[in-house]
């Protein structure tokens, strides 16, 4: 039986399937490396961006968070809830809208954090070391995509 793998290393396989097909085996091993850390990819997304919120002084809200990381906003709700429940962020009514849910990392959600951003580093270096080694510019040429 060959696998997704062998096939993609054959002519004819899209662009579009490999590229997903990478994304959601870097995913998939990103979060078995973070589930030690009782995380997963979008919490640890969401954690990132109130840190680098909290960084530049700007009180966060669910609703900027979302924006900035992309995950829907039904999505970040429910996930805000989960990691304020373990802690990891506070979360309260916002002084300027009462429909708005400002929040704040936490003491824990910051070491938490620290803690699996040295993990996920050392993972992407290893999982992008083939690809960097033949193209030292992927990372612009993947940023291409996005404009």
């Amino acid at each position: 039986m060959s696998t997704t793998k062998d096939k993609a290393n054959k002519n004819g396989i899209s662009t579009g399937y490999l590229f997903n097909y990478i994304a959601n085996d870097w995913r998939l091993q990103l979060n078995v490396l973070l589930a030690k850390h009782e995380l997963d990819h979008l919490q640890y997304s969401l954690l990132n961006a109130l840190q680098i919120h909290h960084q530049s002084a700007v009180s966060a809200t669910q609703v900027m968070l979302s924006s900035f990381t992309g995950v829907d906003k039904m999505t970040t709700s429910k996930i805000m809830r989960l990691m304020e429940n373990k802690k990891l962020i506070k979360r309260k009514e916002s002084k300027l809208d009462s429909r708005a849910k400002t929040v704040e990392i936490s003491d824990k959600g910051k070491r938490v954090l620290d803690l699996t951003t040295q993990i996920i580093e050392k993972f992407e270096k290893e999982f992008f070391d083939k690809i960097h080694k033949v193209d030292k510019n992927i990372n612009q040429k993947l940023s291409a995509l996005l404009n």
